[in-house]
């Protein structure tokens, strides 16, 4: 394992940066930024890719930001607010004492369980990627979210979890749903506790399972 040593190297030293990146922490104050500094950081930034960049721009107008257009929607007039293509992507971010991580970097940090943003049903998934975007002239965090595949109510009663609430755990499919929606760290609940079951758990022969539990994180937000 590579680890920090005013020893190293220069090129061993930036080597060490890049495979453990520092976790962004979302406590920092959110400065406000200047002309200067925002175009920095969209200079500096990744791309978004187009199927993010839209889940975006809708999650903005679903909440009632319906002035943020498409960049690509030209011409700009100066009173538009224009969606920014480009920003931050960091692996994981901290707040609330907590890392929250995509699941490509730390699978065990992704695992969520967070409220619906317009609907505020309680839901569970993994975080896909997180950007980091200047708009009007301070940095939001978006996170975009797969939802885990639920399992019909006549099958998920096979496992005890349904008559035994307490537990505070379900099971859903192991299947990757494809389903991805934008939230906000103001959204996330609490991580969860994933554990992989094959066919047959419970009797269920036609899926692997995952038993997600909540219960035993602390520091639970409601």
């Amino acid at each position: 394992m590579l680890k920090s040593d005013t020893s190293s190297t220069p090129l061993v030293g930036n080597l060490t940066k890049i495979l453990q990146p520092p976790v962004v922490d979302l406590k920092d104050p959110l400065k406000a930024l200047t002309r200067l500094e925002v175009a920095k950081i969209l200079a500096a930034g990744e791309n978004i890719p187009e199927f993010i960049y839209g889940l975006i721009l809708n999650y903005l107008h679903s909440i009632g930001q319906l002035q943020w257009r498409l960049s690509s929607q030209m011409p700009h007039l100066d009173n538009e607010l224009v969606l920014p293509p480009a920003g931050k992507a960091p692996f994981e971010v901290k707040f609330g004492g907590h890392t929250f991580s995509c699941k490509t970097s730390h699978e065990g940090n992704s695992g969520i369980q967070f409220k619906h943003p317009r609907t505020s049903a309680i839901l569970t998934g993994y975080i896909d990627q997180i950007w980091q975007i200047p708009l009007q002239g301070r940095i939001q965090t978006f996170f975009v979210i797969e939802e885990h595949t639920r399992i019909p109510q006549w099958i998920a009663q096979e496992a005890p979890f349904l008559s035994m609430p307490e537990l505070g755990a379900t099971i859903v499919d192991a299947t990757p749903s494809k389903q991805f929606l934008i939230i906000e760290p103001e959204h996330i609940l609490t991580h969860l506790t994933i554990y992989k079951r094959p066919k047959g758990t419970y009797g269920i022969l036609t899926r692997e399972l995952l038993v997600i539990s909540w219960s035993l994180n602390r520091g639970r937000r409601t």
